[in-house]
């Protein structure tokens, strides 16, 4: 025999607690997906002729208070969070692997260079597309793969989607279509100035020993 409860009054009041502890302490029973941090640094917008345009910051369609997402490149180069598209959905700039070819890792951006190589991925990939956004490749790439420009803070150049997507422009200057449809993505990250030799490469001296001097470049994006 199954023992029903005596007291429905004392078990009645326990739930109005939780609903009140609920109700006071925003406690909630919904699953939410976060994807991004306050600290994104990556914003504007990409084209692509296949899919149209292609979001890096809440900011940049003002849904930040419902949808904050953002994509953000951390201190040693790599990217995270998430893009979005009104087609193909949530793109993935730091993806886990396997990856589909060289290189064999997610987003990354070369500080030395300007390069930026590795992968993104839409997340809503299926009916025979894997997904994958090829941004560049340390070798083997092509001319106009994407790079960031350490001055003006701007990216440029191409990446490639395969068919689904296609080639998606990172800035209006490489379509030349600046004049009707200025869009670019940008960082706001504040590099760190650099010091190096003149062309010859290494430091020079004055010929008169007893006046000597030493000289560099420096710059300051």
């Amino acid at each position: 025999m199954i023992n029903k409860p005596k007291n429905k009054k004392l078990i009645f009041s326990l739930i109005i607690m939780v609903l009140v502890l609920i109700s006071v302490t925003g406690i909630t029973l919904e699953k939410k997906n976060v994807y991004s941090a306050a600290s994104d640094n990556v914003s504007g917008w990409a084209w692509s002729e296949t899919i149209g345009w292609i979001s890096f910051n809440c900011t940049d369609r003002g849904v930040c208070g419902t949808s904050n997402y953002g994509v953000k490149i951390n201190a040693d180069g790599t990217f995270s969070g998430y893009a979005w598209s009104e087609n193909i959905g949530w793109i993935d700039f730091a993806p886990s692997g396997p990856y589909p070819a060289a290189p064999n890792y997610s987003a990354k951006f070369d500080f030395e260079t300007g390069e930026i190589n590795g992968w993104a991925r839409a997340l809503a990939y299926g009916d025979g597309w894997d997904g994958w956004i090829l941004l560049g490749k340390e070798t083997g790439g092509w001319a106009n793969q994407i790079r960031l420009n350490t001055g003006n803070k701007e990216f440029y150049g191409w990446a490639w989607g395969s068919d689904v997507v296609g080639w998606i422009s990172f800035n209006c200057a490489d379509r030349g279509v600046c004049g009707t449809s200025d869009y670019k993505v940008i960082t706001g990250i504040n590099f760190s100035p650099s010091v190096s030799c003149n062309d010859t490469e290494t430091w020079n001296y004055c010929s008169d020993s007893r006046n000597p001097t030493i000289s560099w470049n420096y710059s300051d994006p």
